[in-house]
Formats: structure tokens, C-alpha cells, sequence
């Protein structure tokens, strides 16, 4: 176990990993800020144009937002109003379907009765602690693999601090979407999501929830500040923010991150060379950094221009 806590001293920000994926929205309503997210005034936002035959934009989503926060942009309304098509990375209508929560649980719980059966006992401890201090019942986590644990600890957290995924840029443009009976598709499954995070190393999951365990308490100003950077689109700040804490883990980003841009990458490229206007809407941590989507464009030698 030195090892294992041994990383506990850094700086891994595991709940950022979190707030980069869309499976949040599988869970009931999460959290608020009050930052208004509007990028009116000369400054850029996490908006993206891509040209070719046909014209890609990519917008950066934050998952979960405080109610009516979200003020579109000139630009994001001109892509919306542009698109034929509205891309999302899972299929919205069933992310709150109970077959989509049945699936959540049986890909996220052990068959055995207790979740120390694969973490330590010191591990266990802290989390029974720290769920119980939040004055919810540890039997009802007993039996989840720690990244479930890590997920439903967070987005109980984010709820207490009132953050909502139906406020979310995702739900807000799903909403208009069907709204303007624009064609709607998705990048991936929902399964897919989940087998990203239940693939992760024994090793790693735990590591995941010893960093969640201790950073939660931190998570309202940690988010605080993402929204800041991805609200000024502050590329940089937004690629510290949200891709640092990958550095001792590349197995994690490899699967989180990098393997999902890749996937993605060729759909994208088949909607540039289609003869109409297609909006895609990802996590921002997908379109930032040197493997983001938006770098990974530029160098096979698309004309991408930041709105």
C-alpha cells in the first residue's frame, strides 16, 4: 500500500476527470455556480469552426451548470441556427431512462457484498467515513466498485452545492435541438462511457477515490475555477486545469482522453466531407491540448478558427 499512498500528497484532481465526462448527466441533478457564462466582448469562447467541403463547429461543454446561467453567444447561436445536424457524445433522450441506470449499477457493482473487497481497508475506512459524515447510509454504496463510489460521492457532493446536469451546455442545446427539429446524433454509447471508467486498473480506481475522498471539500472552488478559464476561453489555463492531473496516469487519459479523440476524430472528418453544417458538442477537456481534437484536426491540415 506505500505505493498507493504514496500519490496522496499531489495534485491529481481526479474530480476534474469527472466534470469532463458526460455520464454525469446519468445521475440526478449536481451543481451550480455563480459565474455567468457568457463570452460577449471581444473575447473568444470554447467555440471552434472547422471548413472543408462541408463546416464542423466543436463546442466545449461544461456538463453541469447553476439554472439559467448558460446566456449563448452571437457565434453559438449562428452554429446552431447554421447546423442541420447536432451531435452529442451519448444519446441524451435515454440518459435518465431507467435501462440507462440499470446499466450504470451492473457495470459499477460487485457481486459480492462489500466494496473493501477490492481496495484496502484504510481505503474503506476513509470512505465510509467521509459518506457518512455527508449523512448518507454507507450500506447503500457497499457493494460499488470504487469508481462508482467515486462517481456517486462526487455528484452527491456537487448536488449539496446545488450544481444541475439538466442546466448543463449538453441539455441546453439538446433542448433547442429538438426544439428546431434538428437532426440529432451521438459519438458513442452510453456502455462505451462506462467501460472506459470500469476498465481502469484496480490500481488506479482506488487512487481515483483516495484523491475524490480528499479533494471533495475543494471541489466547489476547483470547478470555480474551470468555469472561469472555459467562460474567458482561456485555452491554456483550461488545458492545466483539466489535463495536469493525467500526467501520472497515463492509462487513464489514454482511455478517458486520448483513445475516445480518436474515434471521434473520423466522425468529424466524415461530417467535413459532407455538404451541410454540423455542430458537435464535447467535453472541453476533448478539444483542448496537444491531443484535443482541435490540434488533432490542425495537423492533418484543416483550417480550424476559434469564435
Amino acid at each position: 500500500m506505500k505505493k498507493l499512498f504514496s500519490f496522496r500528497k499531489r495534485k491529481i484532481f481526479f474530480v476534474k476527470i469527472l466534470i469532463g465526462l458526460s455520464l454525469f448527466t446519468l445521475f440526478d441533478k449536481g451543481f451550480q455556480s455563480e459565474i455567468q457564462s457568457s463570452v460577449e466582448g471581444g473575447s473568444k469562447g470554447c467555440l471552434w469552426e472547422v471548413s472543408s467541403k462541408g463546416t464542423v463547429f466543436l463546442l466545449g461543454s461544461i456538463h453541469l451548470l447553476k439554472p439559467n446561467s448558460y446566456q449563448m453567444t452571437t457565434a453559438a447561436k449562428i452554429a446552431l441556427n447554421r447546423a442541420k445536424v447536432v451531435v452529442f457524445e451519448v444519446d441524451m433522450e435515454s440518459m435518465n431512462s431507467p435501462k440507462s441506470q440499470q446499466l450504470i449499477l451492473s457495470k459499477g457493482s460487485f457481486s459480492g457484498p462489500e466494496v473493501n473487497l477490492n481496495i484496502s481497508l484504510e481505503t474503506f475506512y476513509l470512505a465510509k467515513k467521509k459518506i457518512e459524515g455527508m449523512g448518507l447510509s454507507f450500506d447503500a454504496f457497499r457493494s460499488f466498485k470504487p469508481w462508482l463510489l467515486m462517481l456517486t460521492m462526487t455528484t452527491a457532493k456537487l448536488k449539496e452545492l446545488g450544481f444541475d446536469p439538466n442546466h448543463g451546455v449538453d441539455q441546453f442545446f439538446f433542448d433547442k435541438a429538438k426544439y428546431l427539429n434538428k437532426e440529432i446524433l451521438n459519438l458513442e454509447t452510453i456502455e462505451y462511457q462506462l467501460d472506459r471508467l470500469d476498465g481502469m486498473s484496480t490500481e488506479d480506481q482506488e487512487l481515483a477515490l483516495i484523491q475524490t475522498l480528499e479533494d471533495l471539500d475543494l471541489i466547489e472552488q476547483e470547478f470555480n475555477a474551470i468555469l472561469k478559464a472555459w467562460n474567458q476561453g482561456n485555452l491554456a489555463e483550461l488545458e492545466r486545469l483539466l489535463l495536469s492531473s493525467f500526467k501520472n496516469f497515463p492509462d487513464v487519459y489514454k482511455r478517458l482522453i486520448t483513445d475516445r479523440n480518436r474515434n471521434w476524430l473520423s466522425r468529424i472528418k466524415q461530417f467535413l466531407e459532407e455538404d451541410r453544417t454540423t455542430l458537435i458538442i464535447v467535453g472541453t477537456a476533448h478539444l483542448v491540448g496537444p491531443d484535443g481534437l482541435v490540434q488533432l484536426l490542425m495537423k492533418q491540415g484543416h483550417k480550424v478558427k476559434q469564435l
